[in-house]
């Protein structure tokens, strides 16, 4: 697009399939480290785990949309200097979330380091079984727990980015809107999120 052509882009590395989004993120974390006065973004090729072959049209809209919000100037520099984190639409439903995004390095540098996700989002399942085992812990917020739950590996860098309690979002997206894909509005605008109670009608 030429409102980026000033973007230096530089071939880190290639990757086969099964393609892994670890070893990206690990270069963003220490970028962010050793810069934490900058932002980085964050865009992919789809917001799911599908080959090109198994994409269809809306989800191809769904990924030009999540990108553009990513882009938008709003995002970059957010209107509130309080949000760290912006993309189209923050999902707090099943979990908190955001399939692609910018970020300031300040709030990147305080999450769980990538390489060390795997084994922390593991702890975190053990635990979670545990205490329910134990009868102490029990979710009640919603009518039903999705599927697509903490570590989940579609979302798991979408639940990643979310996962500091300094953590303040905005998004692009009025309507709240189906984390899973779909006709989206093609009109986008800033908003501290979310925007609309826990409690609401959240699509999941």
């Amino acid at each position: 697009h030429s409102s980026f052509a000033e973007l230096n882009c530089i071939n880190m590395g290639h990757r086969k399939m099964p393609f892994s989004e670890r070893p990206m993120m690990e270069k963003l974390y220490d970028y962010c480290t050793e810069n934490d006065a900058h932002s980085v973004v964050y865009i992919k090729s789809s917001p799911f785990s599908y080959s090109a072959k198994e994409q269809q049209k809306s989800d191809l809209d769904w990924t030009r949309q999540l990108t553009q919000a990513a882009l938008a100037e709003e995002c970059i520099t957010p209107p509130n200097a309080t949000c760290n984190v912006c993309g189209l639409h923050f999902s707090p439903i099943p979990v908190p979330s955001f399939p692609m995004w910018t970020a300031k390095c300040s709030y990147v540098k305080e999450l769980v380091s990538p390489f060390f996700l795997d084994d922390a989002m593991t702890a975190i399942k053990e635990e979670e079984s545990r205490l329910i085992r134990m009868e102490v812990l029990n979710f009640t917020l919603f009518d039903k727990r999705s599927s697509l739950s903490s570590g989940n590996r579609d979302i798991l860098w979408a639940q990643w980015i979310a996962g500091h309690p300094s953590f303040v979002p905005c998004d692009m997206l009025v309507r709240p809107t189906s984390l899973l894909g779909g006709k989206v509005e093609s009109k986008l605008s800033w908003g501290m999120a979310p925007r609309q109670p826990f409690n609401g009608d959240w699509p999941g």
